[in-house]
């Protein structure tokens, strides 16, 4: 019999990887062809989605023994994903000239990529993680290419305030409403039992991205405003350029290093 327990550092090390690896290379760090990183992709997400198995908290806190056939069907899983993930490698100059030109990367595939890899990082150590913040991040954006023509309509200042009374407005909405439908989390009503590490609803996080957005149009707008044009010590700018990396690295770093102390 096989425990499946025992695998968890093999599963926290490829979450690892994958994250670090799709950090990398969605923003530029390593410029690689698009057919390699797709390789890659493959070699990682399928060994990822057959062995970490069972949603259930329950079980994962007890899991139970399997049978030896159970073990070498994954491992035959894991590795036809090798192979595939080796096919592609070496047959890049063939499949690239059937492949049409790859776009490249927007911000928007960016923020839902780097959701991915958190959430498959964390599902990997045990948590759960539903409408994350990257989640929200991916969301706003998409809802801002269909709302934001009409609202640059509008004066920016408008556009912050209203959104700032509507924030509040729908905080205090979504906390004193109770509903029993488990499938509205996103839009921030929750129902009993529900359990999230990381929850950022559109209601009412969404209004606080338009207040961003808002803002953000007004500094652009405005660059030239002497306290705008202020030179700041690199120490300060650096964690802002790189928030989306550093956001998303913390997380596998810090479990993987507590894991390595704690078990």
């Amino acid at each position: 019999m096989f425990e499946r327990k025992k695998l968890r550092p093999v599963i926290l090390v490829l979450a690892a990887a994958l994250c670090v690896f799709q950090l990398l290379t969605s923003l530029g760090v390593l410029l690689l062809n698009p057919l390699v990183v797709r390789s890659v992709h493959v070699g990682l997400i399928l060994p990822l989605i057959f062995l970490w198995r069972s949603p259930n908290r329950a079980l994962r806190k007890n899991p139970r023994p399997e049978a030896l056939p159970v073990l070498l069907w994954d491992l035959l899983l894991v590795a036809l994903s090798a192979a595939a993930c080796a096919y592609i490698a070496w047959n890049e100059p063939m499949l690239a000239e059937r492949m049409p030109q790859i776009d490249e990367v927007t911000p928007l595939q960016i923020v839902l990529g780097a959701g991915l890899v958190v959430e498959i990082g964390a599902a990997a150590a045990g948590q759960t993680i539903r409408f994350g913040v990257l989640m929200l991040l991916g969301s706003s954006m998409v809802l801002w290419h269909v709302l934001g023509k009409g609202l640059q309509r509008l004066p920016g200042w408008s556009v912050a305030a209203g959104s700032g009374v509507l924030f509040f407005a729908a905080r205090w909405w979504t906390g004193r409403t109770a509903v029993s439908v488990p499938g509205l989390y996103p839009l921030g009503f929750i129902s009993p039992g529900f359990y999230s590490a990381d929850y950022f609803p559109l209601l009412p996080w969404f209004f606080l991205f338009l207040i961003g957005t808002a803002l953000g149009g007004w500094c652009l707008a405005h660059r030239e405003n002497r306290l705008l044009a202020v030179r700041l010590p690199g120490v300060l700018t650096w964690p802002g350029r790189h928030s989306l990396i550093i956001y998303v690295l913390h997380q596998p770093v810090l479990y993987g290093i507590s894991y390595l102390i704690w078990g």
